[in-house]
């Protein structure tokens, strides 16, 4: 399914810049952590209510809630901070969304992302 653009809100000749990225953490209805990436964590948390989200989540009952996000980012660094998460034991997921990227070694913006897995 296409991405929609905002093409039309635009002046011809415009420079468009690219999306910007969000890594997002959401709880699960049977209590799972879910990690992924969005350029809108919030419409993308209501696609997964919806039930238009990834098997995974429809899987564990739905989401409950989200938890935590980081954005800013481009594709790539939001897609290698995403692995980097989902590598991580929920004790340490825990203490990231409590202090942050650089309590799990990830360091600022997934900087050291791609380095841990």
């Amino acid at each position: 399914m296409p991405m929609p653009t905002n093409r039309s809100h635009r002046h011809p000749g415009a420079p468009v810049s690219p999306p910007r990225w969000s890594v997002y953490i959401l709880e699960t209805n049977d209590g799972r952590y879910y990690t992924g990436v969005a350029t809108d964590p919030q419409a993308r948390f209501r696609a997964h209510e919806a039930g238009r989200g990834s098997r995974a989540v429809r899987m564990a009952g739905g989401p409950r809630r989200l938890l935590w996000q980081h954005g800013g980012l481009e594709r790539g660094e939001a897609l290698r901070l995403e692995r980097a998460i989902k590598g991580l034991r929920r004790p340490a997921k825990e203490r990231l969304m409590a202090e942050g990227l650089a309590a799990v070694g990830l360091g600022e913006a997934g900087a050291s992302a791609g380095d841990s897995g």
